[in-house]
């Protein structure tokens, strides 16, 4: 007698889609290193789920497309260290540039939240942007941020 177990026909099970919920801050390096290392428990404290390259990437990562992926498919909003010597950055105006057209994309006029570390110029595409003060107090920043968020 034939004692084998008949089998299911096994279907290949997609990973789960991971949806937009990363609050992603967009920085320079070093410049505002200590600034998003402060920021970034506090948020997590409160809930949310950040991204900042200082904290979040592993040695050998490809780091580029990393932030990349990480902003394009997973950011909900995009938190902009503005003094300017931040936003002269190469890399983060093409964060700003990437923010700008997921702006349109999702339809969220307020995807970008610039966080003024101290006083700047403002800059094409986000001059309009109000932004929170961090300039008076992190603490009292983060309190306004957490209340925009």
């Amino acid at each position: 007698m034939d004692q084998t177990v008949p089998t299911k026909d096994v279907v290949p099970v997609d990973p789960p889609q991971v949806g937009r919920n990363i609050i992603f801050i967009s920085k320079a390096t070093p410049g505002d290193d200590e600034f998003a290392l402060w920021l970034a428990p506090r948020l997590e404290a409160a809930g949310y789920t950040v991204f900042a390259d200082i904290l979040s990437l592993d040695g050998g990562t490809r780091w580029r497309k990393e932030v990349t992926n990480t902003l394009q498919a997973r950011g909900i909003k995009m938190l902009l260290c503005c003094r300017d010597s931040t936003l002269a950055s190469e890399g983060v105006q093409e964060e700003i540039g990437i923010a700008s057209d997921l702006v349109k994309e999702l339809k969220d006029p307020k995807f970008i939240i610039p966080l003024r570390l101290e006083p700047y110029k403002k800059l094409f595409g986000i001059g309009e942007l109000q932004w929170i003060d961090f300039t008076r107090g992190w603490a009292e920043g983060l309190a306004k941020l957490l209340d925009t968020l």
